[in-house]
């Protein structure tokens, strides 16, 4: 049997765990990235060439020096509907579900607005020990879910 309980078969599994990762295509549909697409182009016109700060709405992070918008937080839970629809969508906790094979939930969430070839980019780091400590995540055991919104 190829498959085993989920959304994802159980070579995609096996290649999870070799690798650390997969790439799925098609989660979302079209017309849902377009929207999703739309909202990012609002919540860049919204914030882009303010200070970072935290606000009452979100979270946001900017480009020192420039303005330009780095960072949004919380788009499970503040982001316009579409944003907040794939932030918390079935087929994302399934999948996470089926790798971590327990319960899950959203400890953290943001949009990342990287252009390419602009800004400071994003350095390698754990985030597990700032969880840990300050959020209060038990273990690490963790899943990153990336949705890629352009193509690079």
């Amino acid at each position: 049997d190829s498959q085993v309980p989920g959304r994802l078969k159980r070579e995609q599994l096996q290649k999870y765990g070799e690798q650390g990762f997969i790439v799925l295509r098609g989660v979302f549909s079209q017309s849902e990235m377009r929207e999703a697409s739309k909202e990012i182009k609002m919540l860049r016109e919204k914030y882009d060439g303010r200070e970072a700060k935290v606000t009452g709405e979100s979270l946001v992070v900017t480009e020192a020096g420039t303005g330009v918008l780095k960072s949004f937080f919380c788009p499970h839970l503040k982001a316009p509907a579409t944003l907040k629809k794939i932030a918390n969508s079935p087929p994302l906790f399934e999948i996470a579900q089926q790798i971590l094979a327990d319960e899950v939930y959203i400890h953290q969430s943001r949009i990342n607005f990287q252009s390419a070839i602009v800004g400071t980019g994003f350095k390698w780091h754990s985030d597990f020990e700032t969880w840990h400590n300050e959020d209060g995540m038990p273990k690490p055991r963790a899943v990153s879910a990336v949705i890629m919104c352009a193509k690079n």
